[in-house]
């Protein structure tokens, strides 16, 4: 049987979606508290503007759902179907996450008794027994209820629970009929809600206010939205996907104006409204012209195709800048006239210096990794002639 190689679909558009995602997500940690003893109506509006930034994790989460769900359906008949999917996504995910686990838990430990610059983010050390929720992929479990206990790798609880997703969703797609997916997923968005609202659920979540936010069963509802739309676009044509866009934007509008977007606990039914908001724009960006161009601008598709190294990474950079952009920007403001001049300039460049780093372990560890992709391709059933579809990617 011939060995067919999968063509798949690339839409530009969703990487300009995923570069406004990650640049939400650096807002948010970069501006969301102006400092510097800074304040007035233009660090209020600085902070009130950062602070919606989190919510590109529910873009992240609902682009996600779209674009994995389109592969497994494109390749659902293909004879190395599980094989293929888990050996592309070890090679797209793993490397870099636990080269930075590697990095933080036995490189910096080692670096803090030699070196003052470490000496000054000092982050002790976590013995194995915390460090096995990081190294198993299991941290959104341990961060629902202790989000802070190790803050330069809270983060990665969103890959913990993408991971969780990829080790069941595959079997679902490969043996549930399309209409029985569109089913399951409409009943798991419209119940979301409902089962954070759970009594027993609430109370957790007034003890733990991360607990309806990172665990796994209450936050299905992003990732089945971006499912159930990946079928949606395989089944109507353009036109209807526009103005089913534009009617779930418009409804999601006074949602949004009613339970706010400015932080993860602002209501149990935020999460499946942000869903509904995003994935609403997602089918936008393909839909609608004006978008369409948008995201595909080339600096928001660059942004898109270093978004997974600037996640990951993000958080250490910062630390890292942090004590020599403070002190070099107090000792030579760019801006003397201005009080907000230096603040805005900090943040541009360490946003800047992000994409530098995530440049270089794109050429050095994610590309030549990603060119072994070439050897997982899926396999047609004997008798099927043709390419294989590989999928939305």
């Amino acid at each position: 049987m011939p060995v067919q190689q999968a063509q798949a679909k690339h839409l530009p558009p969703l990487d300009g979606l995923r570069g406004g995602a990650i640049l939400m997500v650096l807002l948010f940690h970069v501006w969301r508290v102006p400092g510097g003893g800074v304040s007035g109506p233009v660090s209020h509006a600085i902070e009130n503007f950062a602070s919606i930034g989190w919510t590109g994790v529910e873009l992240f989460f609902v682009l996600s759902g779209f674009l994995i769900t389109g592969i497994l359906l494109d390749a659902r008949q293909a004879t190395n179907y599980f094989r293929v999917f888990y050996a592309r996504r070890v090679l797209r995910i793993f490397p870099l996450y636990y080269l930075t686990l590697i990095a933080f838990f036995w490189v910096w430990p080692l670096l803090a008794h030699h070196v003052a610059f470490f000496q000054l983010h000092g982050q002790g050390t976590f013995g194995p027994r915390e460090q096995l929720w990081y190294w198993f992929d299991l941290v959104n479990l341990r961060t629902a209820f202790y989000p802070l206990i190790i803050v330069m790798l809270t983060h990665c609880w969103t890959l913990s629970l993408e991971e969780q997703f990829y080790a069941v969703w595959p079997v679902v797609v490969r043996f549930l009929r399309e209409r029985w997916l569109v089913a399951g997923s409409i009943a798991v968005v419209v119940l979301s809600p409902a089962l954070r609202a759970l009594p027993w659920v609430q109370s957790m979540n007034a003890v733990y206010p991360n607990f309806t936010y990172r665990f796994t069963p209450f936050n299905l509802d992003t990732l089945l939205t971006g499912a159930l739309l990946a079928v949606l676009w395989r089944r109507l044509d353009q036109k209807r996907l526009l103005w089913a866009a534009a009617a779930g934007l418009a409804a999601t509008l006074p949602g949004l104006l009613l339970w706010g977007a400015s932080s993860p606990g602002a209501g149990v039914i935020q999460p499946t409204v942000l869903a509904l908001m995003f994935g609403s724009l997602l089918l936008l960006s393909l839909t609608w012209r004006p978008l369409q161009v948008f995201f595909a601008l080339p600096p928001l598709r660059a942004m898109g195709k270093y978004s997974y190294s600037v996640y990951l990474l993000h958080p250490l950079v910062i630390a890292w800048t942090n004590v020599p952009m403070t002190h070099l920007l107090h000792q030579r403001p760019l801006f003397p006239g201005s009080p907000y001049g230096s603040f805005l300039a900090y943040g541009v460049v360490q946003i800047a210096m992000c994409f530098l780093v995530a440049r270089g372990t794109w050429a050095i560890i994610e590309s030549p990794l990603l060119r072994l992709k070439r050897h997982y391709r899926y396999e047609a059933p004997a008798g099927q002639t043709g390419a294989l579809p590989g999928g939305i990617r």
